[in-house]
């Protein structure tokens, strides 16, 4: 039997974290949210999604920029170089 994955909606998502529709947009195109699905037009998160946005909260309230952001989840997916992610996070 195939488990189906809970699923949430923009609006939902929004309610969630506080967050405008209008935010969680503008982080899908900075690249800081990706590969949303849609079904007929509407944006899907997944449980996936929503970690990475907890990730992105997080870092946010600790004053971390957008743009820090980007290069951050950019160092940790070009070939894991921990001493970019380490000067990024001034360890």
């Amino acid at each position: 039997m195939k488990t189906i994955a809970k699923t949430y909606s923009i609006t939902e998502v929004s309610k969630m974290y506080h967050l405008p529709t209008t935010t969680l947009r503008y982080y899908e195109d900075l690249g800081l949210l990706y590969d949303i699905p849609r079904v007929k037009g509407r944006r899907v998160y997944t449980q996936e999604h929503l970690n990475r946005l907890g990730a992105i909260c997080c870092f946010k309230d600790t004053g971390m920029t957008l743009k820090e952001l980007q290069e951050l989840f950019q160092a940790q997916t070009d070939d894991s170089d921990l001493d970019k992610t380490c000067e990024i996070l001034d360890i």
